[in-house]
């Protein structure tokens, strides 16, 4: 799906958010850089910022936490640690299920405890069943459909690339 780097502008518009808030998310301290060291000099030392397709990832499910009043930068560590840069072995890092053998991917976020997890949901593992299992039942959790979050992405990246109005 990525083929290449993007700007800040870039991966903002491709995570759905405004770039003035994807901006002020770094000032904060609420997103960061993470990768290479080579990529973290090059932030610290004010020099231009590209993302991978693995960070734009990162960037749009934080963005839907933080839709759904998760605070920033726990939305990005989640986003982070628990999707775009983590597998299990049935997907690859910022990657989805296969849809046809596992299931859709989903990710969990409880907002009493904080707690998280990306797992998939099919017609053996249902969404219900999640919900009655995940951290014991109790709390407010939101769940993630990454499926959609990763079709809005690609969508936005053919409007970037002109592929369709």
């Amino acid at each position: 799906m990525f083929d290449r780097e993007f700007t800040s502008r870039e991966a903002a518009e491709l995570a759905g958010i405004n770039p003035a808030t994807f901006r002020s998310y770094f000032k904060s301290g609420h997103f960061r850089v993470i990768g290479s060291m080579e990529r973290k000099e090059a932030a610290k030392d004010g020099l231009a910022h590209v993302y991978s397709g693995n960070d734009v990832m990162c960037f749009a499910v934080a963005k839907e936490l933080i839709d759904r009043g998760v605070h920033p930068r726990v939305a990005f560590d989640t986003a982070a640690m628990k999707f775009a840069y983590s597998s299990d072995g049935n997907r690859e890092p910022g990657g989805l299920y296969d849809v046809h053998n596992v299931g859709y991917t989903m990710l969990a976020f409880d907002h009493t405890s904080g707690a998280s997890k990306v797992f998939s949901a099919n017609m053996e593992h249902s969404l219900f069943g999640a919900l009655a299992t995940f951290n014991g039942g109790a709390g407010h959790a939101t769940f993630l459909l990454l499926n959609k979050v990763d079709r809005d992405v690609q969508m936005r990246l053919r409007q970037m690339r002109g592929e369709f109005d």
